[in-house]
């Protein structure tokens, strides 16, 4: 099985970047393009990707290497009447990634416990630690691939991230394919 690393984030143009790293070739045709333009905040449809999507950045928009660690930990939903939001040891992580969304049949990611998102990220972002939304897993994944194969579902789904990302103030998305 490959791996597959996908980085989303946005540049200071406004431009969301889709970096795909380690992609076997079978997938690399279905990445679609690197950069999609984003319309501007105050359009009446801030969290849809453009599908006008404008000149891509001419310089490399990846976020730099820095030789600081990072601490990722995963804090599952279903762990939360062991360990609530508020216990997660942030004084020992950079990064918390929130599991799991899924993608559903629409390629729209889903989930069901926003009220625990909440706590997570207001805990976290008190102690300075960044928090992603993880979508996909051992049983979320099944949509990836079809998703993937067209423009029209990738659009979809970069829709529904970014929706995400802007309404429960995230610092990114994780992957899990």
């Amino acid at each position: 099985m490959d791996l597959l690393n996908v980085t989303i984030f946005f540049d200071s143009n406004k431009y969301l970047v889709c970096h795909a790293e380690n992609v076997s070739p079978e997938h690399k045709d279905h990445m679609g393009t690197e950069h999609e333009n984003l319309p501007p905040d105050n359009s009446n449809n801030s969290n849809q990707v453009s599908e006008d999507h404008g000149d891509p950045p001419t310089q490399d928009v990846r976020p730099s290497v820095t030789n600081e660690k990072k601490v990722v930990a995963y804090w599952t939903d279903w762990t939360s009447a062991m360990m609530p939001p508020e216990a997660i040891p942030f004084d020992k992580v950079t990064h918390i990634n929130y599991a799991f969304a899924i993608v559903g049949s629409d390629y729209r990611p889903v989930f069901e416990t926003d009220y625990l998102l909440n706590r997570v990220v207001r805990s976290a972002h008190i102690k300075g630690v960044k928090v992603l939304l993880s979508i996909g897993g051992w049983t979320g994944s099944q949509y990836f691939s079809p998703l993937s194969a067209s423009s029209s579902g990738r659009r979809t789904f970069v829709n529904g991230a970014v929706g995400f990302i802007r309404d429960y103030n995230l610092d990114g998305i994780d992957i899990d394919w």
